[in-house]
């Protein structure tokens, strides 16, 4: 039976660290909050999970083909984003892998109760999940 995450309980990374090892089949580069991206997530796709610290702990998960870009931008919106500790892995095949695997992280979070800043990242989920 799936564990049901709820705010209260979200106080570390280390599951979402484990799905998404699981996913990916490979380890994956945490960076505390304020960190820089190092160089080698600059031009290569990639899928990461950030940890938005409000009052209310959430994940945000993505893909992109610049990590450091991406994070930036999220970064630039201040507030819980400036802050937020961010999980990533490369995705060597390109960006229909870090599709594939941020569509299976995101189903994965879903189905255990991850708390989440948004259920429609993936472009191949609609908002009711099943």
């Amino acid at each position: 039976m799936a564990r049901r995450y709820h705010c209260r309980d979200f106080k570390s990374l280390e599951p979402v660290l484990q799905l998404l090892q699981e996913i990916a089949g490979t380890s994956v580069r945490e960076l505390a909050s304020r960190w820089n991206v190092p160089a080698s997530f600059c031009a290569t796709s990639a899928v990461y999970v950030l940890r938005l610290n409000g009052s209310q702990p959430r994940c945000y998960g993505g893909e992109t083909d610049n990590f450091r870009q991406r994070l930036d931008q999220h970064r630039a919106k201040g507030g819980i984003w400036s802050d937020a500790t961010a999980l990533v892995v490369p995705a060597p095949q390109g960006k229909s892998q870090a599709r594939m695997w941020e569509s299976q992280l995101i189903r994965k979070m879903a189905s255990e109760g991850y708390p989440r800043q948004s259920v429609g990242d993936a472009r191949t989920i609609r908002p009711s999940l099943r």
